[in-house]
């Protein structure tokens, strides 16, 4: 579940290259399970992550929201904090507000953490004041990353 679709759907990578490997991703995606999902998203170390918060979009937030949200609380980088950000505002909307403008004050503070501004769009669309101002290029991401979200969702919960 994370082999081989971790390059390509870390960071805002899954905007342009989700696609690539589209069709394997929804067939492994669909075997997952909330249990595979939260050892994921878990798992601490940013590969498994990555794919956790992008199959977590298939789930509901009595499924794995306090797993999720724990995922955004501990997010350590540009590598997971588009994809998890992305998930929180899908899965748990609003609930995710608090942990996600948290991250943005800490990445404000850490340069090494890096986006920043991206979680801030995240924080705004959800309808909160970011602590840093997203670029208008955050919310161009945003958008195109909230769409491999909902495309995925959609493909990931189809009966067949």
């Amino acid at each position: 579940m994370v082999t081989p679709f971790y390059l390509a759907m870390m960071g805002l990578n899954a905007t342009e290259h989700a696609g690539d490997q589209w069709d394997d991703l929804v067939r492994v995606g669909r075997t997952a399970t909330v249990t595979d999902v939260k050892q994921l998203l878990a798992a601490g170390a940013w590969r498994p992550v990555v794919m956790g918060a992008w199959l977590s979009v298939a789930f509901t937030p009595q499924d794995l929201g306090p797993d999720l949200l724990l995922a955004v609380t501990r997010i350590q980088g540009s590598f997971t904090a588009p994809p998890l950000s992305v998930a929180a505002y899908l899965v748990l909307g609003a609930d995710a507000g608090t942990a996600l403008t948290n991250y943005v004050f800490r990445a404000r503070d850490d340069e090494r953490l890096g986006s920043a501004t991206f979680v801030a769009a995240v924080v705004e669309a959800l309808g909160g004041q970011p602590a840093v101002p997203p670029r208008e290029e955050d919310r161009v991401d945003l958008a195109g990353m909230i769409g491999v979200a909902w495309r995925l969702r959609t493909a990931l919960t189809a009966t067949s």
